[in-house]
Formats: structure tokens, sequence, C-alpha cells
């Protein structure tokens, strides 16, 4: 996935950290694998930007349409000890316990 340099100006980062997140929860439905390394590089571009939970939870969803189930439990796990009671713990605990959400 070809990413644009991240730009200094706050602004203009948080604009292309927002349009990077929206592709990747796009992706996760018709293609997981890039969802997960769209989130992935953008945890590393944006190391302190203002989605990385939704970033990690879109790694960990991505594990679990990709088939990986016991990576994504194991990752699912770490998550919900870091966000109990996150916007995406409900979801992910869910599937942790083997449920559809």
């Amino acid at each position: 996935i070809a990413l644009p340099a991240v730009p200094e100006d706050p602004d203009a980062r948080f604009r292309l950290e927002t349009a990077e997140l929206a592709r990747a929860r796009r992706l996760l439905e018709e293609d997981p694998a890039a969802a997960r390394r769209l989130a992935t590089a953008g945890q590393r571009r944006f190391p302190d930007g203002m989605f990385g939970e939704e970033r990690a939870a879109i790694r960990i969803l991505s594990l679990f349409r990709l088939g990986r189930e016991t990576e994504a439990q194991r990752d699912a796990a770490e998550f919900l000890r870091r966000h109990p009671q996150g916007p995406f713990s409900d979801e992910l605990r869910q599937l942790a316990e083997g449920n559809e959400p």
C-alpha cells in the first residue's frame, strides 16, 4: 500500500490520519489483509495519533476475518486488558469468546 508522506501541519496530519483510518475500515470487509497492513502502517506513521485504539481493533478484527483465530484471540485479550471499556471492547470480547457480535 503506497502512502503519502505525513505532513507537519497538525490539521493536515489529522485529515490524513482520518482518511487512512476510513480506508482501513472499508478494506476490513473486502480485503482484511490489506486493512491489517494499512492499520499497522498507520500505527507506525501516527504513533501518538488520535485513533490508535481503533487501528488496534481493525488489526484484530482483520485477523478474525482471515481465520487466524488463535492470534486474534490472543491480541483481543491484550486489547481488552488495555481498553476494557473502550468503544470496540464489546465487539472484540464477543469475538474472543467465539460469538458473533
